[in-house]
């Protein structure tokens, strides 16, 4: 009976044994989760932050973007204006060379007349 009881006893102690091993080794797997999720809440903080820097300079871009844009724009409507212009001073500039020319035709006449004047004086 004694020896029953040893049997058991040893039966129980390596059952214990083997269920203390089962219980370490389940505590090393929970450690390196433990671990593993540390390490992924620290790369899912690090990845918020780059998000949020990116979405910073995302938008700031699209300002910039916009700024250029309305630069261009009035860069645009600067050089239309500018063409208008120029051809405003291309038509006045022909007008003053026809005027010119028509006041050197009149003069031109008018000194004939003069001359055609003094001749009939002279008869």
């Amino acid at each position: 009976m004694i020896e029953q009881m040893e049997a058991k006893l040893l039966e129980k102690s390596e059952q214990m044994a083997g269920l203390l091993q089962e219980v370490d080794d389940k505590k090393r797997v929970i450690d390196d989760q433990k671990g593993t999720i540390d390490s992924l809440e620290s790369d899912v903080k690090r990845l918020v932050q780059e998000k949020a820097k990116m979405s910073k300079e995302i938008q700031r871009r699209s300002n910039s973007v916009a700024k250029l844009k309305k630069k261009e724009n009035e860069v645009k409507e600067i050089l239309e204006e500018a063409e208008k212009l120029s051809k405003r001073q291309h038509d006045a500039e022909q007008t003053i060379k026809k005027l010119r020319s028509r006041v050197k035709e009149l003069e031109g006449d008018k000194k004939k007349a003069a001359d055609k004047g003094l001749a009939n004086v002279d008869e």
